[in-house]
């Protein structure tokens, strides 16, 4: 929120004009910068050549910010992710490695928002959910030979 308060105004102030842009639902847009559960809005070019800033400053500013929205959607899933595992643990430790695969060849892509958070979840779910193996003893029954050998192939 610090960094909102300080790179929002400072893309105002560099004229970045979104409402006459994109129109009224352009508020629901910046809702992001408080609340990320999508990606925030940014001016494509903002700055001047060869000025203090350059043109993708803000490209460049808000870009890291993909991480807290990825954490948030782990947090909020965490109960249901939770409960999955519980249930089954094998097939919801595999589901985001296959979906990434799947992800990760083109044969499926989703676009806008829901895409940047799937891809999110496909590339980080496993991690996320090792975690929840890692925390119920889970990965203490699997042979350290077949896990290192697994770790190796992948």
């Amino acid at each position: 929120w610090a960094f909102s308060l300080v790179v929002v105004p400072m893309m105002f102030a560099l004229s970045w004009k979104p409402v006459r842009d994109e129109g009224l639902w352009w508020f629901l847009k910046l809702g992001c910068y408080l609340f990320p559960i999508g990606s925030p809005p940014y001016p494509e070019e903002s700055g001047s050549t060869g000025g203090w800033l350059e043109l993708t400053w803000a490209d460049q500013a808000v870009g890291p910010l993909w991480y807290i929205r990825a954490y948030l959607w782990f947090v909020l899933a965490s109960p249901l992710l939770l409960k999955a595992f519980r249930r089954l643990p094998w097939v919801t430790m595999l589901a985001p490695v296959a979906l990434t695969a799947v992800i990760g060849t083109g044969l499926v892509t989703v676009p806008g928002m829901l895409g940047e958070s799937l891809v999110d979840f496909a590339v980080f779910g496993a991690c996320w959910i090792l975690g929840f193996a890692h925390n119920d003893g889970l990965l203490k029954e699997v042979p350290r030979y077949l896990a290192v050998s697994s770790a190796a192939i992948v």
